[in-house]
């Protein structure tokens, strides 16, 4: 039972002072980055159960890679057993539905009688009602439809020596962001080494990015962004701005430009275009935003529609200082587990849970390719060489925290 008094939330503590039991919902950033900042000694004080539908956690912000590489490429997925506590108890099973007081598993079951629930279940691809988007492209939403897509553009690519069907080497990327622009460009390099290692020529593949807006990754300074279109050329990849997608079918695209109507063949779809929270969400009726649950500072609810409940990462949206939303990131699903977890123990601790949670933005990095980047750090820009270094560097950092 939580009484609310100025934004601080008291835990009541039970006469029986049995351990509290403690649910959470996805193996993502979120959830790993807060089990792994409760100390030790607390998971002795409380029952703590993670379900998760994999039985590993993925590197995220790495899966255009795999996308583009295949398993080849290492450190993108990493075994729970050797991340958790042992006392944690792991569940694997899909989450159907969230209820105020429980959780549905398609496996287990109801499962009830948890004191507090944790959902962090990860990110759902938003196709913003365009027709033709979930029949006809793949997107890179986990490990599994990473994987798919470098699987099917490798097969096209093949097929094409029988085939001579040319939109078997075309790939359209779907969104100009972060993991459009990624993917493209490692893209290029794997796209190319795959034909010249099966005697096709190369330069037949054709890749583009597809971007509404007048600019690709609007997260950057127009400098950086004047050093990536050079770079995306240089990769043979081609740019198309100002290019609504209004409709998608099985070997192409409509698009809208200033010329007007005009369609895009190619047997590769792409869809890199959007996210948004969970659809769990919004299947179980939490009052939401695009599947995501607004939170305060504490990563509650800012109604306390649900006590039981904190929403953290993609499961929720929370404003900074103006009023605007935190655009989703990894960096800020880390620092709102570490948030987190300070109030697990102190919940543990029948202490006050704080709200003074305050996100920290940090850096923000783009591959274009093995071997260079762009990003900063603050107010520091880097490009190149030096930029993928530090990239690499920031992402070796979360390996490390996981695994120690």
């Amino acid at each position: 039972m939580f009484l609310k008094r100025k934004h601080t939330y008291f835990n009541i503590k039970r006469k029986n002072m049995q351990k509290l039991k403690i649910l959470f919902l996805g193996a993502g950033y979120a959830n790993i980055s807060a089990l792994k900042s409760i100390r030790a000694e607390y998971f002795d004080k409380a029952e703590i159960t993670l379900v998760s539908k994999h039985n590993y956690h993925y590197h995220t912000v790495l899966l255009h890679t795999i996308a583009a590489w295949g398993e080849s490429v290492k450190n993108v997925k990493f075994p729970l057993e050797k991340i958790l506590d042992s006392k944690i108890k792991f569940l694997q099973d899909n989450v159907v539905e969230l209820r105020e007081d429980s959780v549905m598993l398609e496996q287990n079951g109801e499962l009830k009688g948890y004191d507090y629930i944790v959902s962090g279940l990860g990110f759902s691809s938003e196709s913003f009602g365009i027709k033709g988007i979930s029949d006809f492209t793949l997107n890179i939403h986990s490990y599994e439809s990473a994987l798919k897509i470098h699987e099917k553009i490798k097969q096209n690519i093949l097929r094409y020596k029988t085939s001579s069907d040319e939109n078997d080497l075309k790939i359209i990327v779907c969104g100009g962001g972060l993991t459009g622009v990624e993917f493209a460009s490692e893209l290029a390099l794997s796209a190319k080494e795959i034909a010249e290692s099966n005697a096709i020529d190369s330069k037949k593949i054709k890749i583009y990015i597809i971007e509404a807006m007048p600019s690709i990754l609007p997260m950057y300074s127009k400098a950086l962004v004047a050093k990536a279109y050079k770079r995306l050329e240089s990769l043979g990849v081609e740019v198309k701005n100002n290019a609504k997608i209004l409709e998608c079918f099985e070997n192409g695209i409509k698009i809208a430009e200033s010329s007007g109507e005009n369609t895009l063949n190619a047997n590769n779809i792409i869809w890199t275009a959007g996210v948004k929270g969970n659809e769990i969400i919004a299947k179980s009726n939490f009052k939401n935003g695009r599947s995501k649950v607004e939170v305060g500072a504490n990563m509650k609810n800012i109604e306390n529609l649900y006590p039981k409940y904190f929403f953290i990462g993609d499961n929720s949206c929370l404003k900074d200082a103006q009023g605007a939303f935190y655009p989703p990131t990894a960096q800020l699903s880390v620092q709102e587990g570490v948030a987190l977890a300070g109030n697990i123990m102190n919940l543990i601790d029948g202490k006050n849970i704080e709200s003074s949670f305050e996100f920290i933005p940090k850096a923000s990095f783009c591959s274009l390719g093995r071997g260079y980047a762009i990003g900063y750090i603050y107010n520091f820009h880097f490009s190149g060489k030096i930029a993928s270094f530090i990239k690499h560097f920031i992402e070796s950092r979360w390996v490390k925290t996981i695994l120690k």
